[in-house]
């Protein structure tokens, strides 16, 4: 059959099996590879004539003497196939996992051609051994059919085998572009973590040392993905499946244990993300939702943390098959003051500088990751509302401050960017919030209006803020719910571009 008729099956550009050629090896190796595509089976390999001779058997070969196996005859495959483990994506030929369930050496005991339809070997494999034969009975509907089955001999036994794939060497993970070891990584549970934050600056930077990415403007979120269960979980380590189960749903298929580092966001019908859309996107399932991811923390029990960033990257690059709603954050190098202007042009929040040999570090603001906002946003704390005015229902403002060394201040007033279904969802969570006394430590007194326990988070957009940090002409976005209140604070710029 030559390969032919293997590479006419396949697109190698959406699919991780190798493209392979002939070679003259005179190797006799075989392989069985257990293949869960849309049917359970076992493709036995032998090595011939430069290809590996390939069956597939629909139920696990066996060394009972009293079981025949049908085998079919398929396509030859590449010598490079016989290493081959991975996942073959939806929509390719084959699609499903590919394991190596057994592999060895082999020894024809007479007759090598296949068309005399009997072959007779010795396997020396993990699991098969001794003689086997295969015989071929008939060609029905332009298909092979043969026999797989095992002669009596000291190794011939009825006990099962196992569903356990044959381990290899390394301990290695097999993704959807085939073997990446890390067997050098640290074991680690997949478990409840937090994510690493950013420190602001003021200005973007060049540096081939660094790469940039995109702020989306939604929900920091991390995916645990464990034994076929997956838990989204915010910033403030509280459970998003019920929001969005359309990524619950989606992070399942993935094949692999994991957590996964990103940002839950909506697009409105020009492509940037909304913010007011993923407020409301459980009920109205407006715009478009993807879960941006931009790290790997874990496969598999393994701690991906140690790795540099760009290895991790790379791994991301792996695993992240295409999946509805699930999108790697993609990333330029070297030149972020051109990626800035392009945010700030594009009316977006801004970007992400990360240092390229980063580690990534649970719960710290870390000075490898910068932040560079193109837009002036700020998380702030809800502490009071004012009555309505002009024909206004339900409130006029809202209070707002931001805790500095535990104490609440107020920072001035957010009264425009509600829409008449925020003002009244918003009214229904504050009547429930009313306190007696001033919730700030530095405001206390203004007509009409009422105090509320400093719970809730909100994001806004100002043009400025005054010299001792207030707030000028703000404008509400949206609400956090996935933020801790406690948390919330002004951030200053740290560091000067003049560090890189």
């Amino acid at each position: 059959m030559a390969l032919g008729k293997y590479r006419t099956k396949r697109r190698f550009k959406k699919t991780p099996e190798p493209f392979g050629k002939l070679t003259g090896s005179s190797d006799s190796n075989f392989v069985i590879q257990k293949h869960n595509a849309s049917h359970l089976h076992y493709d036995f390999r032998l090595q011939m004539e430069g290809v590996l001779k390939s069956w597939a058997i629909p139920k696990k070969p066996t060394l009972d003497p009293k079981i025949k196996r049908l085998a079919v005859q398929v396509e030859d495959h590449p010598l490079e196939y016989i290493n081959f483990e991975g996942v073959i994506p939806e929509g390719n030929y084959g699609a499903g996992t590919v394991e190596i369930w057994d592999k060895g050496k082999y020894k024809f005991l007479d007759n090598k051609n296949l068309e005399s339809g009997h072959l007779t070997f010795l396997l020396k494999g993990k699991k098969l051994k001794g003689e086997f034969a295969l015989v071929k009975i008939q060609k029905i509907k332009g298909e092979n059919y043969w026999l797989f089955i095992k002669a009596n001999d000291e190794f011939s036994r009825e006990k099962k085998f196992s569903e356990e794939p044959v381990k290899n060497e390394k301990e290695v993970f097999w993704l959807k572009g085939g073997k990446l070891d890390l067997s050098s990584l640290p074991p680690k549970d997949i478990k409840m973590a937090k994510p690493m934050m950013t420190t602001l600056v003021h200005e973007p930077f060049d540096s081939p040392d660094w790469l940039y990415e995109i702020k989306w403007d939604g929900y920091r979120a991390l995916a645990l993905i464990k034994n076929g269960s997956v838990e989204l979980i915010s910033r403030n380590q509280l459970s998003l499946n019920k929001r969005f189960p359309e990524l619950v749903s989606s992070l399942k298929k993935l094949s692999i244990d994991c957590i996964l580092d990103g940002e839950i966001t909506v697009l409105n019908d020009k492509g940037y993300p909304d913010f007011h859309l993923i407020q409301d996107y459980s009920k109205t399932k407006e715009g478009n939702l993807i879960y941006y991811v931009f790290d790997v923390l874990n496969i598999s029990g393994k701690n991906c943390e140690v790795l540099p960033l760009t290895k991790r990257k790379q791994i991301l690059d792996e695993i992240l098959t295409d999946l509805p709603y699930l999108k790697k954050s993609e990333f330029i190098e070297k030149e972020g003051k051109r990626f800035f202007e392009i945010a700030k042009i594009n009316n977006i929040e801004g970007i992400i500088a990360k240092k390229k040999d980063s580690l990534y570090h649970e719960g710290v603001r870390s000075k490898d990751w910068l932040k560079i906002k193109a837009l002036t946003q700020q998380e702030v704390v809800v502490g009071g509302f004012t009555k309505p005015k002009n024909g206004r229902k339900y409130f006029g403002s809202l209070l707002v401050g931001i805790f500095e060394k535990d104490k609440f201040r107020f920072i001035g007033g957010v009264g425009t960017g509600f829409t008449e279904k925020d003002l009244e969802m918003f009214y229904s969570k504050l009547r429930q919030k009313i306190i007696k006394d001033s919730p700030f430590g530095n405001f206390n007194r203004l007509p009409n209006s009422t105090w509320v326990a400093p719970d809730i988070v909100i994001e806004i957009r100002y043009q400025e803020l005054t010299k001792d940090k207030m707030l000028r002409q703000a404008v509400f976005l949206g609400l956090r719910e996935d933020k801790n209140p406690n948390e919330v604070t002004f951030e200053d710029a740290e560091i000067n571009k003049s560090k890189f």
